[in-house]
């Protein structure tokens, strides 16, 4: 078997050179060939005249380094063409809307995820210029003072040790780490490395907005594939209980990191959930769907030829991690 290790370290290091420089010009590649033919392919129509779900997760100019450091901050600017684009091809509906007769042609929805502090004060005010509805997904739990999962696990965690490190986050190890760090009287810091998130106050303030609803994240940002049934139910359900709390609430669930499991697809219907979100990126024929997949709109969409290949990349090459047995 070929062993790249004996390859001479000069060979070595002009083949990582070479596949840094060669990366950005595929991708380029990708985006020009996608965003150009991928909305004529017949899979791609027939899914973007079915219901499209776009996510959203940080909306700001001034982002925590927790939100930074995972790349989830879009700037309000590039937020508000982002809208622009959306507005161009799509009918973005109410939530309420979803399950009736008479949907218009491509109709959307906006999905925030995580509940990040500034939704109220940056994001909504633009959401109101276009008149477009959204859905914030909420972790109660850090919605009400607890740290983020994800962002206790890799706060101060070399990035080399585990390069999936934020997508682990489980509540024993949560538990257990969070107690290492208040003995050293450290949870101030981490909540300064996280940032701020809507509190009750916010969804309080919020609940009786035409444009905003609330739903299910789980208690906190957990790794669904490695939560036993029960755990996942416990913080559903728990989760839930604290949403039904405010007018706006629905009984929608997306899974933390967009990945879920067979058996927790199933659960959450058998509990009432009426959708069920996953990350795959693709697009949605059935606008019907008890499960419904997401698009990701981020900080590295900058012109509407990315928007159109990032519409349609993965309904056409999808992702096989969105769902585990």
């Amino acid at each position: 078997m070929f062993d790249r290790a004996s390859l001479p370290v000069s060979i070595r290091l002009h083949g990582r050179r070479f596949a840094r420089r060669a990366f950005p010009l595929l991708r380029q590649m990708l985006i020009l060939v996608f965003g150009n033919l991928g909305p004529l392919h017949p899979r791609c129509r027939k899914g973007l005249n079915g219901l499209t779900v776009f996510l959203f997760h940080d909306v700001t100019s001034r982002p925590s380094p927790f939100s930074h450091d995972l790349g989830m901050a879009t700037d309000p600017e590039l937020f508000r063409q982002q809208l622009k684009w959306i507005a161009r091809d799509f009918t973005v509906v109410h939530p309420r809307d979803l399950g009736g007769q008479g949907l218009p042609p491509r109709p959307a929805i906006l999905t925030f995820d995580d509940g990040f502090g500034d939704f109220r004060e940056t994001a909504l005010p633009i959401l109101e210029e276009f008149e477009m509805p959204a859905v914030v997904f909420l972790n109660m739990d850090v919605s009400e003072g607890s740290p983020n999962a994800v962002a206790l696990g890799i706060w101060n965690s070399p990035k080399s040790s585990n390069p999936n490190r934020w997508q682990s986050s489980t509540p024993h190890s949560f538990k257990q780490r969070l107690g290492d760090i208040a003995t050293m009287e450290l949870v101030d810091d981490l909540l300064e490395y996280q940032g701020p998130y809507l509190k009750p106050v916010d969804l309080k303030a919020l609940q009786d907005h035409p444009l905003v609803s609330i739903a299910n994240h789980l208690d906190n940002h957990w790794s669904v594939p490695q939560l036993d049934l029960s755990e996942f139910e416990q913080a559903l359900l728990g989760n839930q209980r604290r949403i039904d709390t405010f007018d706006n609430s629905l009984r929608w669930y997306a899974h933390p990191h967009g990945i879920g499991t067979a058996a927790t697809h199933r659960r959450a219907m058998e509990l009432g959930f009426t959708r069920v979100f996953t990350g795959g990126g693709r697009l949605n024929p059935d606008p019907d769907s008890p499960i419904l997949d997401r698009i990701d709109v981020d900080r590295t969409i900058g012109s509407r030829i990315a928007f159109r290949w990032r519409l349609t990349f993965r309904t056409l090459l999808p992702r096989r991690n969105t769902l585990t047995t």
